[in-house]
């Protein structure tokens, strides 16, 4: 009988290691990085510029709009 209780401990620390160390990978999985994400611009273009351009809402022209244009290399 004492043998029995023995390795139902054994077997419960484990599976209670275990649970513990599946909670902690998931923690550590779902964490963000310590780095910041930071956006750059491509720069596979060759030159840019700004031109104007109509913004139609439907109704005729409203209102015009700078856009950037770049020329791809």
């Amino acid at each position: 009988m004492a043998e029995n209780a023995l390795s139902l401990n054994k077997t419960v620390v484990l599976f209670g290691l275990v649970a513990c160390a599946m909670i902690v990978a998931a923690i550590v999985v779902t964490m963000p990085s310590a780095g910041r994400l930071e956006a750059h611009e491509r720069s596979t273009y060759r030159s840019c510029h700004t031109e104007q351009v109509p913004l139609d809402e439907g109704y005729g022209i409203s209102r015009m709009a700078e856009r950037r244009v770049c020329d791809e290399l």
